[in-house]
Parts: structure tokens; sequence; C-alpha cells
């Protein structure tokens, strides 16, 4: 009993040292944590400071997998600068919503305001099916305005389990 409590202890000390990841984002640091048994690949530059739009971080399981994964950015947005966030975020709703209606994709596209780690983010749910495969899965897009600049997080999955695992990871991360 004793080994197990000892295995389960190191295990979770394990995974808190190196599940979690800092990025340090001009003024702000963001801490994530990785999902276990998600990988993580970083896009980080080398300076602490993102300058222009980046891909900050991609986590997945399967790198070849279009769904069931996280992209997050961070940088630069002339649109969010000319209107505000809450503007630029419905013009992409209507954006979204004439590029997934074609004759090989619907979708039901929503938006919903949420407060993460102190912090106001517009999500963009569009539930999207295959036509001709019926198909579905969903895409959450999460936008705020950070230091001046757009973070956003776009969440794909076509399963329950990897949308409770992905989507808590990004919830549950913080803000300093």
């Amino acid at each position: 009993m004793m080994k197990s409590s000892l295995s389960i202890v190191l295990g979770f000390l394990f995974y808190s040292l190196f599940g979690q990841q800092t990025f340090h984002l001009d003024q702000s640091i963001w801490h994530y944590d990785v999902p276990f048994d998600f990988q993580m690949e970083t896009y980080e530059n080398d300076s602490l400071n993102l300058s222009n739009s980046n891909q900050l971080i991609s986590v997945y399981k399967n790198p070849s997998d279009a769904v069931n994964k996280i992209s997050v950015t961070y940088g630069e947005n002339q649109n969010m600068k000319k209107l505000t966030t809450e503007i630029y975020v419905f013009s992409l709703v209507d954006l979204y919503k004439k590029a997934y209606n074609n004759t090989e994709f619907m979708a039901k596209v929503e938006m919903e305001r949420k407060k993460i780690s102190n912090h106001v983010f517009y999500l963009i749910r569009s539930t999207i099916t295959h036509l001709e495969s019926e198909y579905i899965y969903v895409s959450d897009t999460y936008i705020s305005e950070l230091n001046e600049k757009e973070f956003s997080v776009s969440i794909t999955y076509d399963n329950d389990e990897d949308k409770l695992l992905l989507e808590q990871s990004f919830l549950n991360s913080r803000f300093l």
C-alpha cells in the first residue's frame, strides 16, 4: 500500500514539475498545464517578449490529426486595434458563419463571454458538420486582449473526453 501511494505521489510530483509551462507575454506571465497523454510543441522565440502575432504552442495527442488539439497565438492584431475587441469578435462570428456554411459543410456558430483567470474572453463555438460523411467536430476559439495584443486559443475536438481534457487545461490556466 505504501509503495503504491509513493508511486502516485511521485507521479503527481513529476507531472506537476514537468507538465506546467510558463510563458512570458510582455508584462504578463501565463501558466499552462499540459493535459496527461498530450504533447506540446512550443514556438516561443528566445526573447521574453513576443512582438508579432506568433504561434505560441500546439498541444495534441497525435500531431497528424487536425482535431483534439489546442493552438495558442499571441501578438499584434491591427483589426483588434482599429475596432474594440467585442466588435472584432462579432465580425469573426459573421465570417465563420459565411465560411463554414457552404456546399461541403454546415455549421452552427455561437458567441459568449467568459472570465478566465480574471481576463474577459470571447468564446466563438463552431459546431461543424461535414455534409457528405456526417462527421461532426467543434472548434472553440477564445479571444482576449492581453497587453494590447490578441491572445487567442483554438480548441478543436470531436469527442467529449478530449474536449474535457483540453478545455480544462485552458480554463485552469493562470495569468499573472
